[in-house]
């Protein structure tokens, strides 16, 4: 619940993304699997919002 407040992500959307990071390259995937996520999100949110600006 921490986590996802401080990258403003859903908890489950945290915990898939631990468990996840955690089976593909272990402790050190769950370490960086929720600011990758949190990144990948961000820009994803940008494009979308400067798609939607551009009159597209």
């Amino acid at each position: 619940l921490v986590m996802s407040r401080a990258v403003r992500l859903h908890p489950l959307v945290v915990a898939i993304s631990v468990v996840a990071g955690a089976i593909a390259a272990g402790v050190v995937g769950a370490v960086v699997a929720v600011p990758l996520v949190s990144v990948v999100w961000s820009v994803h949110s940008a494009l979308r919002e400067a798609r939607r600006t551009a009159g597209g």
